[in-house]
């Protein structure tokens, strides 16, 4: 709380809007102004995370073809992360208010190590014996969970892993040859999914033990992010084989959070005030994706829509990351990392603007 006050005192000094909603607010809406992050040189760049502190984590292109690097990006600044020695391929995945980032490093015989940055630098984290592994998920406490895989086994064969200052931890639940952890909040409670025959099934690890979370009236589901109120959202498969974001509460209800103008959507976080962000797909098409922002309040929109200052021909396609501010990581349509920040805006300004419709301030 101490550093979460301090954040709101600094950007508040500093004339950032924040893009909380309070009473007062009710007759403004809250749109998004766009930040193009760029990129290490290449063509392209996609992020995966953000921090209460507003730093974004992702991976991109270098100015050498082919070759990618994680990065973190922070006051207007992308920096590479590095790799592991001489390993051609890194990726991060998320990152805590702590600066800690965890990911993993490839190397040329595409041998996948888990890893951790911190102000002194990468470390390859412990393996169960495999050479096949991933860091998807840390807290602010600094623990870690992902997958790793066997020793002398298939690559398909791993199992959800636990890292704290013990070492790693096998929590492969049920028997099961194949299982993930994507997400971990500061209790400890752990998202993600394990393999029930043919059928992939979201599950949640808690104080009680293991929780097979449900499904839509489908067969399949997987979870990836948890917030600290114990919420979760991923996807969740409907009884005709579509697939919907969800959101399991901390009571035990499954909400279908809907699909927009498209057939598929699938949510990849949710913050503490349970705004929730994702992509869901224009008729059928994968490669057709629109992010959007969820609430109880207004449901599923658009984030394109909402968002100022897009570039010509292109919309924000990955929500990936949103955290308490209402900061949201994401990626163009053009493959570029994006920040959208949350500001006020009147309706009367958005009338101004000629957007008042676009905005959903028609003139009364």
């Amino acid at each position: 709380m101490i550093r979460i006050s301090k954040l709101l005192l600094l950007m508040t000094a500093a004339g950032i809007f924040l893009g909380i909603v309070t009473p007062a607010d009710a007759k403004n809406k809250i749109l998004y102004r766009y930040y193009d992050l760029g990129t290490l040189g290449g063509t392209i760049s996609w992020s995966t995370g953000i921090n209460n502190w507003g730093h974004v984590v992702g991976v991109s292109e270098t100015s050498t073809p082919s070759e990618f690097r994680a990065f973190v990006w922070a006051r207007n600044e992308m920096k590479s992360l590095g790799v592991l020695e001489a390993d051609r391929i890194s990726g991060a995945w998320s990152i805590n208010d702590r600066g800690q980032i965890v990911g993993f490093s490839l190397n040329s015989a595409f041998d996948r190590r888990p890893v951790l940055w911190d102000h002194a630098g990468i470390h390859e984290l412990e393996t169960l014996g495999g050479n096949y592994s991933d860091a998807f998920g840390i807290n602010r406490h600094g623990k870690i969970v992902g997958w790793a895989a066997l020793p002398n086994q298939a690559d398909e064969i791993v199992h959800a892993v636990l890292w704290n200052r013990r070492g790693i931890t096998n929590i492969n639940p049920l028997q099961t040859e194949l299982s993930v952890a994507s997400s971990l909040n500061s209790k400890e409670e752990i998202v993600g999914a394990y393999l029930d025959g043919d059928f992939l099934r979201a599950l949640r690890w808690n104080k009680k033990g293991v929780e097979i979370l449900g499904t839509l009236g489908g067969d399949q589901s997987e979870a990836y992010w948890i917030n600290d109120t114990g919420d979760a959202v991923g996807w969740c498969e409907l009884p005709d084989g579509v697939w919907h974001a969800c959101l399991w509460t901390s009571h035990g209800d499954i909400l279908d959070l809907g699909a927009n103008d498209g057939s598929y959507s699938e949510a990849y976080s949710i913050n503490r005030h349970g705004e929730v962000v994702g992509t869901y797909y224009v008729d059928d098409q994968l490669e057709l994706a629109w992010a959007f922002i969820w609430s109880r309040k207004d449901g599923m929109r658009d984030l394109s829509e909402l968002t100022m200052g897009l570039p010509p021909g292109i919309h924000v396609a990955y929500a990936s990351s949103i955290n308490d501010f209402g900061w949201i990581a994401g990626t163009s349509s053009d493959f570029r990392a994006c920040l959208l920040i949350p500001v006020k805006v009147s309706c009367k300004d958005a009338r101004d603007r000629k957007q008042g419709g676009r905005f959903g301030c028609e003139k009364k």
